[in-house]
């Protein structure tokens, strides 16, 4: 008997198209870095996440549907922060 297809082990890349990714993804890493950007993880609570997202509302980075969509969200507060870093960086 078959496991449910979202169960089952996916067959592995060839070594050199790894290697490919791998040498893909240093690549971006290091001119991510050349850039000087940075990546920060962060753990935030709900109530915070709620606040920045109605900010972002308010002064109109984000419409409501955007709001709803992660990838914007991020995209929103990243130039928040680059914002307000900038500022305080003079």
């Amino acid at each position: 008997m078959l496991a449910p297809p979202d169960k089952r082990r996916r067959k592995r890349k060839p070594v050199a198209e790894r290697r490919a990714d791998d040498r893909r993804r240093k690549r971006l890493q290091l001119k991510r870095e050349n850039q000087d950007l940075h990546r920060v993880e962060l753990w935030l609570s709900g109530r915070a996440i709620a606040g920045v997202t109605r900010q972002l509302i308010y002064e109109g980075r984000l419409t409501d549907e955007q709001a709803l969509d992660h990838r914007n969200f991020e995209i929103a507060l990243a130039a928040l922060v680059e914002k307000q870093g900038a500022h305080w960086a003079r």
